[in-house]
């Protein structure tokens, strides 16, 4: 059986600069992703579908346990529903799991120092995609070039 998993990618773009994306370092401590940048993320839970882990992981390890719509409202477009994400997912398919990430696009960047960090992340910071920090994981780039944020 496959498992599983899903994260958001929140995306912004500044008047005539390469967009931004905003990335977590996961701690050191973690199975997957040491020490790694990357999006939120973690497993379904068997009464989830995988938009509904998305919005769920983002809560809790980024919003410190405030819907994503209500932390980042300042951020979102007007009208922002999660359903409108569904049609933006870039799965990554490994082995015995899946991947499935989530395309949000901000029309505000704010301080990454506002995120309620829990203890699997130990810092966040919006990345240029054209110039990602290391180390990131190789599904964080093909995201980027999934989503063309390198055209936007």
């Amino acid at each position: 059986m496959i498992k599983r998993n899903a994260g958001i990618l929140f995306a912004h773009r500044h008047a005539g600069a390469a967009c931004e994306v905003l990335l977590g370092k996961r701690a050191g401590w973690l199975k997957y992703g040491a020490h790694h940048w990357l999006a939120t993320g973690g497993s379904c839970h068997s009464n989830e579908d995988v938009l509904q882990t998305a919005f769920r992981e983002t809560k809790e390890e980024w919003c410190g346990g405030i819907e994503v719509e209500d932390f980042f409202s300042d951020a979102l477009p007007i009208g922002f529903h999660r359903e409108t994400v569904r049609q933006q997912v870039y799965i990554i398919n490994y082995l015995l799991w899946q991947f499935h990430l989530f395309l949000v696009l901000l029309e505000k960047k704010f301080d990454a120092h506002r995120l309620r960090l829990n203890s699997e992340y130990t810092e966040a910071k919006w990345a240029s995609v054209t110039d990602l920090p290391e180390p990131h994981l190789r599904s964080i780039r093909l995201a980027i070039s999934h989503f063309r944020l390198d055209e936007l």
